[in-house]
């Protein structure tokens, strides 16, 4: 399910300034997923989502991996109005931190990715 209406700009590092369209999904445990795709040629771009194995994010909530290519995800998601301002916590995922953010929208559908 797309949840912008209109192109969101991207604020990656990787892909600045690129328009954007983002996806709502769900991984197999039921954790929301989110992914970014291309919004002039629909491809891929970024999956803003990590699967937890614990702990799971709060419902309504999703963890951001915010490393690597994803830096800049936040802003991103933020300046779109995707998430609410504000990190509820950090849960360690490897050898990095997931950010855990609420949604600025409430959850009734989810897709696989």
């Amino acid at each position: 399910m797309k949840l912008n209406t209109k192109p969101i700009t991207s604020k990656l590092l990787y892909a600045p300034a690129e328009p954007l369209d983002c996806f709502l999904g769900s991984y197999g445990n039921g954790q929301i997923a989110l992914l970014l795709r291309d919004a002039l040629t629909g491809e891929p771009v970024a999956k803003a989502t990590v699967c937890l194995d614990s702990p799971a994010p709060p419902f309504g909530s999703i963890a951001l991996k915010v490393w690597g290519e994803n830096a800049g995800i936040e802003e991103t998601l933020l300046a779109a109005g995707i998430i609410l301002p504000g990190v509820q916590a950090t849960i360690p995922c490897g050898y990095a931190e997931a950010h855990v953010y609420r949604l600025a929208f409430a959850v009734n559908q989810k897709e696989s990715v």
